[in-house]
């Protein structure tokens, strides 16, 4: 039940390190948006998905190393969700599309490929 932009499935992300809410939510946004985002199993959605991530309260802003690993991880979250899918069969159909004019033409194009891949694990990027 896993379709683009999330559905039926919690992720939780921490850290240690101090970082101000507007911070770590804008982060996690970004990161969410290019991996939770973009996997479908089913192509169905739900409305009972959510992704949180927790960090002391702080001042900093989100270096640009930490930005990297937080995409990095919710990539390997969302990889691994898409393996564990409910009703997933053994194929994984990854696409990426290139020439695009930008990436909104590019999540449109992978998407119309997914919706005709039914029954096919996907992680779109």
């Amino acid at each position: 039940m896993i379709a683009p932009n999330m559905a039926t499935m919690l992720a939780f992300i921490a850290k240690r390190l101090p970082l101000s809410q507007a911070a770590l939510q804008a982060a996690l946004f970004e990161a969410a948006d290019g991996s939770f985002n973009m996997i479908s199993v089913d192509g169905d959605m739900s409305t009972n998905d959510a992704v949180y991530a927790f960090a002391p309260p702080g001042d900093g802003d989100a270096s640009p190393a930490f930005l990297a690993a937080l995409s990095r991880v919710a990539g390997d979250l969302a990889l691994a969700m898409v393996a564990d899918g409910e009703g997933r069969n053994q194929k994984r159909l990854t696409i990426r599309v290139t020439s695009a004019s930008n990436v909104a033409q590019a999540r449109t194009v992978a998407r119309a490929i997914v919706q005709q891949q039914s029954g096919q694990d996907r992680y779109v990027r």
